[in-house]
């Protein structure tokens, strides 16, 4: 009965107190109302107050977070969540300043944060964070406007077959173009696999599926400057493996990774591999 009493205070606050949240989220994203019109957030209200409303009574894990989520756990004084929102801060200065001298990016810039906002599952209990694909892409689009040997030359391109892909950057040479995806793996149990292998067969499948996926329909058959990013979340018992991915289709495999350091959390985005390699040599174990 408890639970339900405040399930109810939770829900009127939404209702009549939305704007409180959307306080926040402006904080983190302050070009929002560039992005994101009074409509849209009477959307996101109403779909966020169902959402609340879909919680188990008998459990408050959330499995399927929003950015919404984020910022609220992060006001709350979580750590991991102050560290994702302090990562996000950080690609939106870096972005900003990019796109305000290459204003050709600005549309697509802007449409990244508001899926990065307003995308969630409406089943709190599901396992897919929408968000985190948002994240995904800012980080890239970061890393990228940083890049001093990656030209931005095209975001969603429009490919022959009707599909599109994330980036398009020419390489040092000047005349080298790769085209890629990101696509983010979440919830990735490593207790079910026993070895490398089983595990890169596991990736390996996902990837194909995206690199196929992308190839349909295409009129010459063949794309070989695409390549698929693969990002996920790093979890306990990974670093016990070593990754490989079939260069024709994948670039090396990223990963998020929470690193706390005289306590205070980071959010980064590095190479797996060389995560995992770190992580056994910090506790002296070998890889299987």
């Amino acid at each position: 009965m408890c639970f339900l009493l405040k399930k109810q205070r939770v829900l009127d606050a939404l209702k009549h107190q939305f704007d409180t949240i959307e306080n926040l989220v402006k904080d983190v994203v302050p070009i929002c109302d560039e992005i994101i019109s009074k409509k849209d957030w009477r959307n996101i209200q109403k779909r966020y107050v169902n959402r609340y409303a879909n919680f188990n009574v008998g459990t408050l894990n959330i499995t399927s977070s929003a950015f919404i989520d984020i910022i609220v756990f992060a006001y709350n004084g979580d750590a991991r969540a102050i560290a994702v929102i302090s990562h996000v801060k950080k690609c939106i200065e870096i972005i900003s300043s990019y796109v305000a001298i290459y204003t050709q990016f600005k549309s697509a810039y802007y449409d990244i944060l508001k899926r990065m906002i307003v995308s969630f599952d409406s089943d709190p209990n599901s396992n897919n964070s929408d968000f985190k694909n948002g994240i995904s892409e800012l980080t890239i689009f970061a890393n990228l406007c940083e890049s001093c040997c990656l030209e931005i030359l095209h975001i969603e391109k429009l490919l022959d077959n009707g599909k599109s892909v994330d980036f398009s950057v020419r390489l040092s040479s000047k005349t080298e173009v790769l085209d890629f995806d990101i696509i983010t793996y979440q919830n990735i149990d490593p207790h079910q696999h026993e070895t490398s292998d089983t595990v890169n067969t596991f990736l390996d499948k996902r990837i194909s599926e995206k690199y196929s996926d992308k190839m349909k329909n295409l009129p010459n058959g063949s794309y070989p400057e695409f390549r698929v990013l693969p990002i996920v979340e790093y979890r306990e018992g990974m670093e016990i493996f070593c990754y490989e991915v079939d260069s024709s289709k994948s670039l090396p495999i990223m990963a998020y990774f929470a690193n706390t350091i005289d306590g205070k959390t980071e959010y980064c985005l590095m190479d797996l591999n060389d995560v995992c390699a770190e992580l056994r040599t910090r506790r002296n174990i070998e890889a299987v």
